[in-house]
């Protein structure tokens, strides 16, 4: 469970730029999805592990934006409309993931959120930090046996 609380300007001002253009234009519920994956093993590892899961579910569910943040990117110019609707912005989406403890490998989805063009946009920081830091390379190299883990779990963000 995560221990602090991470507010809708954790992430930066370019995704939340992006999302005002999409708000503005009508795109902002179009349905929408991103992969999150790693290029390259840390410290010549063999393989990751994956780690976060729980931490990633638990700032997605509180994820919104405060008074303050509000207050901030009203400084900032943007949109009064834009605003308005941040001000009660929940994440809504779906967030279908590898195991936690999963071996996973570069090059294939840790992670896959979906949702409306807006949400997905809004909340592609977070599960970076999260779900990498947590994250350790496995001691030894991957044996011929092991293979890329598949995405089969879903995992709807909690109430």
């Amino acid at each position: 469970m995560v221990s602090f609380a991470i507010s809708g300007n954790y992430t930066d001002l370019y995704e939340i730029s992006m999302g005002e253009v999409y708000f503005l234009e009508g795109r902002d519920a179009i349905s929408a999805c991103f992969d999150y994956f790693f290029r390259k093993i840390p410290a010549e590892g063999g393989y990751v592990v994956f780690a976060g899961l729980d931490d990633l579910l638990d700032v997605l569910t509180d994820l919104r934006f405060t008074a303050e943040d509000i207050r901030f990117l009203k400084e900032l110019k943007f949109d009064d409309r834009y605003l308005a609707f941040l001000e009660s912005f929940r994440f809504h989406g779906t967030v279908y993931s590898a195991k936690e403890g999963e071996v996973v490998f570069p090059g294939c989805p840790i992670l896959r959120v979906e949702g409306t063009l807006l949400e997905t946009q809004l909340q592609r920081l977070p599960p970076l930090p999260l779900t990498r830091m947590p994250q350790a390379p496995a001691p030894t190299r991957a044996s011929h046996g092991l293979h890329p883990s598949q995405i089969d779990r879903r995992v709807p963000p909690r109430p």
